[in-house]
């Protein structure tokens, strides 16, 4: 049965397939204070009054009522109309289709690395004589620190080394590359 939520703060009225999705709709959307009415006794459950009923009507039709003069004869035919309204001029919200998470694979962008799982060292009794606070002495303390051992390529990427400065140990031959 169609569902409608009446928005009487901003005028505004929207068509649901159903009353939950009614209720998640006013929810999601973060509507204060919603009337959700499929039938006359909805509206009356609300207490939707003839005030409210009539500025909602007005919004819509240019042609005003004033339920003091001429307008709404009872609170009940207010309601048939407002409903016969929201029918008019609404169409029915689609809900949206729950989509499936797939696990996405890790993947690294651009082209794989010449160093990737090879393990670097230094050479024998080198010390850190690149200037003290750059990007350089930090790639090599880095590898220094991991001696005697080495680190993976992948481990120094990690703990902050820098590519373009392992070139410059390399052909510098500070540090020597190794299978793991």
């Amino acid at each position: 049965m169609k569902t409608f939520v009446f928005d009487f703060e901003y005028e505004t009225v929207t068509v649901h397939p159903s009353r939950a999705a009614a209720e998640k709709f006013a929810k999601d959307f973060g509507i204060r204070s919603p009337t959700i009415a499929a039938t006359v006794d909805d509206l009356r459950k609300d207490n939707v009054n003839m005030d409210m009923a009539c500025r909602f009507y007005n919004r819509f039709y240019p042609s005003t009522f004033n339920y003091y003069k001429k307008g709404f004869a009872s609170i009940e035919v207010a309601y048939k109309s407002l409903l016969a309204l929201a029918a008019a001029k609404t169409q029915l919200v689609k809900q949206p289709k729950e989509k499936k998470v797939t696990e996405v694979k890790e993947t690294t962008r651009g082209r794989k690395t010449a160093f990737a799982g090879l393990r670097l060292k230094t050479a024998d009794n080198i010390k850190n004589n690149r200037r003290p606070n750059s990007f350089g002495h930090r790639s090599l303390a880095i590898i220094l620190d991991s001696m005697p051992d080495g680190i993976l390529y992948e481990d120094f990427i990690a703990a902050g080394g820098r590519r373009v400065d392992l070139a410059w140990d390399l052909e510098k031959g500070t540090i020597l590359v190794s299978k793991s």
